[in-house]
């Protein structure tokens, strides 16, 4: 059973923006007392093995959007596993862009032209879309309407705090 599932209510925009805020401020706090010194009491293999758990679950959020693939299951790692278990439903069109865009990064990495690798691969992966005809990649205007402005300014939701509270400390 997931925190999420406790409460519904996390997965509310309102919400986040309020988590965000909140974490900065007590952050901000933190940074006022001179708090820092307690990093020190945190192991290098705690946070060795939060950064490991937070790239594989970058990693395992992508899977789905590089093979065209919809788990219908809400759990990452089940959702890799479905994934996988599922090769004949993927849109090889799509592995194929993010494959070739991945190679460039690593290739142009070892270049001289690495602090620029990442630019790069995203032109590459862009343009491969066309060149090849590959039709069923989403492009960005498959997503809908970009608006012309930019959103207006609302004030958080207050009534979110005490919920909050506990995540963002």
């Amino acid at each position: 059973m997931t925190f999420c599932r406790l409460s519904p209510r996390l997965t509310d925009p309102a919400a986040l923006a309020v988590l965000t805020l909140m974490t900065g401020v007590f952050m901000l706090t933190a940074g006022l007392l001179k708090l820092g010194f307690l990093t020190r009491f945190i192991s290098n293999a705690v946070l060795r093995g939060f950064i490991t758990g937070i790239g594989l679950n970058i990693i395992l959020g992508q899977l789905g959007d590089i093979t065209g693939y919809s788990s219908s299951y809400h759990n990452k790692v089940v959702q890799a596993i479905d994934t996988f278990l599922h090769p004949g439903q993927w849109d090889y069109q799509m592995p194929l862009v993010g494959v070739a865009t991945i190679a460039v990064v690593v290739v142009l990495d070892r270049t001289c032209l690495s602090k620029v690798s990442m630019l790069i691969a995203l032109l590459a992966g862009t343009a491969l879309v066309p060149l090849l005809h590959l039709a069923t990649v989403p492009l960005v205007s498959s997503l809908g309407a970009i608006p012309s402005s930019l959103p207006r300014p609302f004030l958080p939701d207050l009534s979110y705090i005490p919920l909050m509270l506990a995540p963002a400390f």
